[in-house]
């Protein structure tokens, strides 16, 4: 059960395929995130995969901020 929490709490990130077009998401530590962000490889393919960056949702909560 620990390992389950502890899973959910580690940060994803979106990688594309240069190739096909394939989307995965990879769940890692900060650690192996330094280690092995330019070595994620396609599954599909087995070509190399490059980061997506979404955009963070903001809601303004306030009056007169525009």
């Amino acid at each position: 059960m620990y390992f389950t929490e502890v899973k959910k709490s580690m940060p994803n990130y979106a990688y594309i395929c240069e190739n096909c077009g394939n989307i995965t998401l990879e769940l890692m530590t900060f650690e192996e995130y330094d280690k092995n962000r330019d070595n994620i490889i396609c599954k599909k393919c087995g070509h190399k995969m490059i980061r997506s960056y979404k955009p963070t949702a903001v809601i303004y909560k306030t009056t007169g901020f525009y």
